[in-house]
C-alpha cells in the first residue's frame, strides 16, 4: 500500500512538472508576439491605464499613456494621475490635496483634458472638476449625480432634475429637463468611442429612463423601462446600444439601433448559455458583442443579428477587459494572474505573472498595457 502511495506521488510530481513545462513553453512561444517597449514602477498600486493612440509617434512632449495610481491609505481612492511619453519619461503628474478624495478620473482621447470626480458632502452626489493635463482648473461643480467626458473634451452632466452638455471651457451647449430622481439611486452614462453619441440612464418615480443623444444636442430616442432593470449598457460608434435587462427572474440581451428600434433580443434564463450576463462590451465598430456569464464563459455575438459566433469556457474567474476598435482583438484577465489576447476568437497571446490586475489593448490593436500591482509594462503586439 505504501509503495502504491509513493508511486502515485512520483507520477503526479512528474505530471505537474510536465504541465508546468508545457504552460511555460506556451507562454514563451506566445510571448514572441510581444515586444517590450517600456517598463515603469510606481510607489502606489496601479488602478487603471488609459492609452492615447492619437499621440503615438508624434512628440516626446505628448503622453502615450496615463497611469492612475491608488491611495494605499484610503480604500477606493485615487492618489495620482501620471502621464508618460514613449520613452517612459513622466511629462505631467496630477494630484489634489489630501483633503480631497479622488473617486474617479476620465481623460479625453487627445490627452488634453481631465474630468476629476471627488467625494461630495451629500450621499450619492459627487463634485467634479475639469482640468487641463497640466493641472489648470477650468471649472468646478458640486452636487452632481453623474458626469461623462467625451473623447474631445465635451462633458455631459446630470443634476437631480436637469441634463447639461458643456464645451471644453465649461460653456453650456444645451440643457434638458428630466423627471426628478428618487433619492439613493444610481445612474449611468457613456459616450461612444468617437464621441458622436451619448447614452444616459437614470431612475425616476416610474422606473428607469434611457435617452440617446447625438452630437450633444439632439435626442434620437427616449425610452422608459417600468418593469425591467437594465445594466451593463454599452454603445458603439454608429449609435447602437446594447444592454442586459432583467424582468423578475428572467434576463434578456437587447441591441437597439440609433432610432431606438430593437435589432435583436435574446432571452437568457437560467437554462440558457447566456446564464446571467454580468460583463458586456461592444466593439466600437459595432459588429461584435463580447459577453461573460457567471460560469466564466465568453460569448462572442454577431451584434447585427444576435447570432452567437463562438463561446469559450474558462476554469478561472474571467473578466473582459478591452477590445480594439475593429473588435478583432479582445483582452481577458483570468484569475488575476493571466492575460489572454484573442483575435477573432483564437488565442494569440498568453501572458502569465504573479499578478495581473490591468490588461488593455489599444484601440488600433498594436499596443498592450499590463499592470502588475505597482508595475506598468507596455508591449508592442506583433
Amino acid at each position: 500500500m505504501l509503495k502504491n502511495i509513493i508511486l502515485y506521488i512520483i507520477i503526479m510530481f512528474l505530471f505537474n512538472i510536465q504541465n508546468s513545462y508545457s504552460e511555460l513553453s506556451t507562454f514563451k512561444e506566445d510571448n514572441k508576439r510581444l515586444k517590450l517597449l517600456l517598463e515603469e514602477s510606481f510607489t502606489e498600486e496601479i488602478g487603471d491605464v488609459i492609452s492615447f493612440d492619437e499621440n503615438r509617434g508624434k512628440s516626446l512632449f505628448l503622453p502615450i499613456v496615463a497611469v492612475v495610481t491608488l491611495d494605499s491609505k484610503i480604500p477606493n481612492t485615487i492618489k495620482k494621475v501620471i502621464f508618460i511619453n514613449s520613452e517612459g519619461q513622466i511629462i505631467n503628474e496630477f494630484s489634489l490635496s489630501e483633503k480631497e478624495e479622488i473617486a474617479g478620473v476620465q481623460i479625453s482621447k487627445d490627452s488634453k483634458y481631465m474630468l476629476i470626480e471627488t467625494r461630495g458632502d451629500k450621499e450619492f452626489f459627487a463634485n467634479y472638476g475639469f482640468y487641463t493635463r497640466e493641472g489648470e482648473k477650468i471649472w468646478y461643480k458640486k452636487d452632481i449625480v453623474d458626469a461623462e467626458l467625451s473623447r474631445t473634451g465635451e462633458v455631459y452632466i446630470l443634476f437631480n432634475d436637469m441634463i447639461y452638455f458643456l464645451d471644453k471651457r465649461g460653456k453650456e451647449i444645451t440643457r434638458y429637463s428630466v423627471e426628478k430622481k428618487k433619492e439613493k439611486v444610481g445612474s449611468f452614462s457613456a459616450f461612444s468611442e468617437n464621441g458622436k453619441y451619448c447614452i444616459v440612464e437614470y431612475i425616476c418615480d416610474d422606473g428607469t429612463k434611457a435617452i440617446l443623444f447625438e452630437d450633444n444636442r439632439k435626442i434620437l430616442w427616449k425610452k422608459g423601462f417600468v418593469k425591467e432593470v437594465i445594466h451593463d449598457t454599452t454603445i458603439s460608434n454608429n449609435g447602437s446600444v446594447s444592454f442586459v435587462a432583467r424582468r423578475g427572474g428572467e434576463y434578456f440581451i437587447y441591441t437597439l439601433d440609433k432610432r431606438g428600434k430593437v435589432i435583436w433580443e435574446k432571452e437568457n434564463n437560467y437554462s440558457s448559455v447566456y446564464e446571467i450576463i454580468t460583463n458586456l462590451i461592444v466593439s466600437p465598430k459595432c459588429d461584435l458583442l463580447f459577453a461573460r456569464d457567471q460560469r466564466n464563459t465568453l460569448h462572442i455575438i454577431d451584434n447585427l443579428t444576435g447570432a452567437e459566433i463562438t463561446k469559450r469556457k474558462f476554469r478561472d474567474s474571467m473578466c473582459i477587459s478591452s477590445t480594439s476598435s475593429d473588435g478583432e482583438i479582445v483582452s481577458l484577465i483570468l484569475g488575476g494572474k493571466k492575460l489572454l489576447l484573442l483575435k477573432k476568437g483564437e488565442e494569440i497571446v498568453q501572458y502569465i505573472s504573479d499578478r495581473v490586475n490591468i490588461g488593455k489593448i489599444s484601440n488600433d490593436g498594436k499596443m498592450l498595457f499590463i499592470g502588475e500591482g505597482n508595475k506598468l509594462k507596455v508591449y508592442e503586439v506583433k
